[in-house]
């Protein structure tokens, strides 16, 4: 952690140190009057693409570890005479999951900004995913007493997902190298909360789910049984660097794609560590909406 937060940092420290020397030439006249100067505040749009670190994913595989245990349906009688009389056959337990990886998720959201100088801003985005995580685990069908060799061995899903929101808070710099394409990089502190959705298994048609609602009680089927809210997740912290491109189209209109590297860690019971996450996303900004008087076409 200590070394990506050394990386971090100076990598913030290059960018606005280069950002303040290019913000000077561009109050000196450089690179010539083919450059608008903005300043006041950018609204956007974001939409993109966000990639999670396979770490925390583990938290859905259903460990004796976890929070979430495979366990809190092969230990319980019910679910077991349930599970026995849709295989119509005795089982065991073989495997569980051993690298569970998220799939890459859709990500929306939006961003303020306040351009200090020309080349110079401050901003916030708020930026919103639902992640999913799929495997497989395998159990010994037949065979019972355990020495037997298993008749077959079948696999059966196990998934989870959750949701993530995350509050990024930086510096942005542009660097006015031509009036229509504009490479920019941004870096900041990144706030994020974590709540968990669901954390499932199939077997045939049955579907159970590994979040425990029972408190300390065993399900018993036909009884009035206390059910609490669980709530899984939680918040985090972290920072992140962004770069890519401005495309301005017009004074009040700019198309920016860009890619965001994050170093933050998701608050899941077990899996708190911090690690990297990934994002590419486009970013519809507009500008000027209420007559900024800081903002002139050049």
């Amino acid at each position: 952690m200590m070394r990506g937060l050394r990386l971090f940092l100076i990598l913030t420290v290059l960018l606005f140190s280069t950002g303040s020397i290019l913000s000077a030439n561009t109050e000196n006249g450089w690179p010539g009057d083919s450059l608008r100067k903005n300043t006041g505040f950018i609204f956007g749009i974001n939409m993109g693409a966000f990639w999670a670190h396979k770490y925390q994913a583990g938290f859905y595989n259903g460990s004796p570890g976890n929070v979430d245990s495979i366990g809190l349906i092969f230990s319980n009688y019910y679910y077991k005479e349930d599970i026995r009389r849709e295989l119509n056959d005795t089982f065991r337990l073989l495997e569980l999951p051993a690298d569970m990886r998220y799939q890459p998720a859709m990500q929306v959201g939006f961003y303020v900004k306040y351009n200090i100088t020309p080349t110079t801003g401050a901003f916030i985005q708020f930026n919103y995913s639902k992640v999913k995580t799929k495997d497989v685990f395998t159990m010994g069908i037949g065979g019972e007493p355990q020495y037997l060799t298993f008749d077959d061995i079948r696999m059966y899903p196990i998934w989870g997902s959750e949701e993530r929101i995350f509050i990024d808070i930086g510096f942005s710099q542009t660097f006015p190298v031509d009036k229509i394409f504009q490479p920019f990089l941004e870096a900041g502190v990144n706030f994020n909360n974590t709540r968990v959705i669901e954390n499932k298994i199939a077997i045939n048609n049955l579907e159970y789910s590994l979040i425990n609602v029972y408190g300390n009680s065993p399900y018993i089927p036909n009884t009035q049984m206390q059910v609490y809210e669980t709530r899984l997740g939680g918040l985090g912290v972290g920072g992140f660097a962004s770069a890519g491109f401005r495309m301005v189209f017009s004074k009040n209109i700019s198309l920016d794609p860009g890619f965001t590297f994050l170093w933050n860690k998701a608050n899941l019971e077990g899996y708190g560590a911090y690690k990297p996450h990934y994002s590419v996303w486009m970013r519809f900004c507009f500008q000027n909406l209420f007559g900024n008087s800081g903002s002139q076409d050049e």
